[in-house]
């Protein structure tokens, strides 16, 4: 492993539709990170998405359910998931800006994504968290630059991402290896995958 770059991924204060809402910390402790809804020609709906026994509705009606104007979300409207750590390998894609900052810094083969995002427990049972919280990691075997070969890995794979298609500017997609090496020896299948529960380890900031 050569080196960790955290990116900030799910519901988010500057993102969505209103009032704002974390990603949900449920009473038995277990997290998901509730993909972003934007106006693009993304593949799945929030209905569509589910991994880790939840489903993406299911978390956003939980954390709307105090909401005074109800849930600002319909189950069909289109969402951006990604990363996609559902899936074998895992795939994560970037484009435009975020993308050249990422090439800037030279990140490759070998490096390890940490995805986090702002969790939320929303029942008053519980000791609070309101924070940062780390929910997935994804580290790089393969990196395919460019809509049509990405759409063409995908095709082979039989899967869809977002990244397969739409006007994308420098588009890339990050595939996972199977396994994840570090300095520390290897994990054999856990090259990408998503932390299921909470944990104090995970929480970045309070």
């Amino acid at each position: 492993m050569r080196r960790i770059i955290l990116s900030r991924k799910g519901f988010d204060s500057s993102t969505g539709k209103k009032p704002s809402r974390a990603s949900p910390i449920f009473e038995d402790g277990r997290i998901f990170s509730v993909p972003v809804h934007i106006n693009t020609s993304d593949p799945d709906t929030y209905k569509d998405v589910e991994y880790g026994g939840i489903n993406a509705f299911e978390a956003i009606k939980y954390a709307y359910k105090n909401a005074r104007d109800g849930v600002p979300y319909h189950e069909n409207d289109s969402c951006h998931f990604d990363p996609n750590l559902s899936v074998q390998p895992g795939l994560f894609g970037q484009q435009g800006n975020d993308q050249t900052e990422l090439e800037k810094g030279r990140v490759r083969e070998g490096d390890l994504f940490i995805f986090f995002g702002w969790f939320q427990t929303y029942s008053k049972e519980k000791e609070s968290i309101d924070s940062h919280h780390i929910f997935g990691w994804l580290q790089i075997e393969e990196i395919i630059h460019g809509t049509e070969q990405i759409k063409t890995y995908c095709d082979d794979m039989h899967i869809h991402h977002p990244h397969a298609s739409g006007a994308w500017k420098k588009n890339t997609l990050y595939v996972s290896s199977s396994d994840l090496n570090s300095s520390f020896g290897t994990l054999n299948g856990k090259g990408s995958g998503f932390f299921k529960t909470t944990d104090p380890k995970l929480i970045l900031s309070e």
